[in-house]
């Protein structure tokens, strides 16, 4: 069991305190919530609250309602089923936070089961449990800035905290394009969709119990599809490694389908399923399904589940939610297809080449929709079409790639570099014959320059303190020191004599007069 917070200890004992006066033999969710409320210093007694929830009279409402018992119970009342199930509730929704369970996680338990005794109070006292779930995981969320909450514009005032969690909301989204831009090169177009897309969610326009927002990614590989999944990541959720990333080609025939959502038999880990595992252990994240169109029509139809309903059931028969996920479905196409023949029967040049979200969107979907289900197409939020980068996108790639690759030399090595145009040019031709886009250049990129420049310090070549150049020279790539040349390009010109520094000479003798002539 995960450890808990001192506050829901303190609250565990106010409830066994509270069954213990009324003389029930069990622990139940009435008791549960005597109990938070009880505790003046916890998260959960400060919200019960401030909404007009007091001991005294919260008291009173469970007698009303349950009644007395008719002897205490001699030891300590144990939990009752219902509660057992709030707390495992409560221990889910702290796993996902990544910290031990508190008051907070144990009332949104409680709220989630509308049936229970303690639910009912709160109902009876004017709460309603999905604006109090919204609004506690907004008080969770909020030092790790998670997620955008959908928030529902209705009469009467709202609280305080939700208006300004709105207002850094709005004012994050609408930046959201701008941010994104400057992290993705050459795709302005896929940018623009997805920021619009994000803007939705937040107004709560794509649909309630459906995940946060999902796309369709389509392009060559190397395009950025996975590095705007990354940046999503890192823009939503803070970290640009909360992507959930499978490939599912690895999903392709029926018994492995059968291994994304979990089946109900077979051991415990083919139950459980890869991917519902993965969203529990990461419930904010990105889920980034590759090469979606190789997926077997049943692992297809979990994420058409996913999608259309924001959950699905694992093989143990458990609920997995990924209403607090980002789903994208990525389709990787050739590059050649942005050069296909037109509908009219005549072939697209180069000059040609397709590359605004509609044309592309009007060429590649009825493509999709013979491999692809039509119906699952129909429900994603967004389809994003990444044109194949140019050499001018090439181009930026490497700029960007140089100047963190200088930086980190600058800062941990206190060494200046400076790459030459023909490096770049290199690099890109080398890249061009090579094919798949961006990520076969970052490969040649780190191995080309940074190994260079890390073979250089390993054998002494470079110390602290120089400023280098990373060069051609005879076709391969040189790291020398700024202003020598390399010895490969000719021979170093002998120094005079006269700029030998001068100092004394063995057994303290100065050296004699020296010709200044050449």
């Amino acid at each position: 069991m995960p450890l808990h917070s001192q506050d829901l200890a303190r609250a565990m004992a106010s409830a066994a305190e509270e069954a213990h006066r009324l003389a029930h033999p069990y622990l139940a969710t009435e008791h549960l919530l005597l109990g938070l409320v009880s505790e003046v210093d916890s998260g959960a007694g400060q919200f019960l609250r401030r909404r007009g929830f007091q001991p005294r009279k919260l008291r009173a409402a469970v007698r009303a309602l349950v009644g007395r018992g008719g002897r205490p119970a001699e030891t300590e009342p144990p939990p009752s089923l219902r509660a057992l199930g709030l707390l495992r509730l409560a221990e889910n929704l702290a796993q996902g936070y990544g910290e031990p369970v508190n008051t907070l996680h144990l009332l949104w338990a409680m709220l989630q089961d509308r049936d229970c005794d303690g639910t009912l109070l709160l109902m009876e006292g004017g709460a309603d449990p999905a604006t109090w779930m919204a609004e506690l995981e907004e008080i969770l969320a909020e030092p790790t800035r998670r997620r955008p909450r959908v928030f529902i514009f209705g009469q009467g005032d709202r609280p305080a905290a939700q208006v300004a969690e709105a207002s850094r909301w709005r004012e994050r989204l609408l930046a959201a394009g701008e941010h994104l831009r400057k992290k993705i090169v050459g795709q302005d177009s896929a940018v623009e969709r997805v920021a619009d897309t994000l803007t939705r969610s937040w107004a709560g326009l794509l649909g309630a119990g459906r995940p946060m927002a999902s796309f369709l990614f389509v392009g060559p590989r190397g395009s950025g599809k996975l590095t705007l999944a990354r940046n999503l990541a890192a823009f939503l959720y803070g970290d640009s490694e909360r992507v959930v990333r499978l490939s599912m080609d690895e999903f392709s025939d029926e018994l492995r389908a059968l291994r994304l959502l979990g089946s109900n038999y077979g051991v415990p880990s083919e139950q459980e399923g890869v991917l519902t595992r993965l969203v529990q252990e990461y419930p904010y994240s990105v889920v980034f399904l590759e090469d979606v169109e190789r997926a077997h029509p049943r692992a297809m139809e979990g994420i058409h589940q996913i999608l259309e309903r924001g959950h699905v059931f694992d093989g143990r028969g458990q609920r997995v939610e990924f209403r607090d996920n980002v789903v994208i479905l990525s389709v990787a196409v050739d590059p050649e297809f942005f050069e296909r023949e037109a509908p009219v029967g005549f072939r697209l040049t180069a000059r040609d080449v397709i590359t605004t979200q509609e044309r592309i969107e009007r060429e590649i979907m009825p493509e999709l929709e013979r491999v692809l289900r039509a119906d699952t197409l129909g429900l994603v939020d967004e389809a994003v079409f990444f044109p194949p980068l140019g050499g001018r996108e090439m181009t930026e790639l490497l700029q960007a790639w140089t100047r963190e690759l200088t930086f980190e030399m600058a800062q941990k090595r206190n060494i200046r570099v400076t790459l030459k145009p023909e490096v770049n040019l290199r690099l890109i031709r080398r890249g061009n014959e090579m094919g798949q886009g961006a990520g076969t250049l970052r490969r040649l990129f780190v191995r080309d320059v940074a190994n260079s420049l890390a073979r250089a310090m390993l054998e002494n070549t470079i110390r602290e303190g120089d400023s280098v150049e990373v060069c051609e020279v005879d076709g391969a790539i040189t790291v020398c020191r700024a202003g020598a040349l390399p010895e490969k390009a000719g021979k170093r010109r002998r120094t005079p004599r006269a700029t030998q520094p001068a100092g004394p000479r063995k057994g303290g003798q100065s050296p004699p007069p020296t010709d200044s002539s050449p």
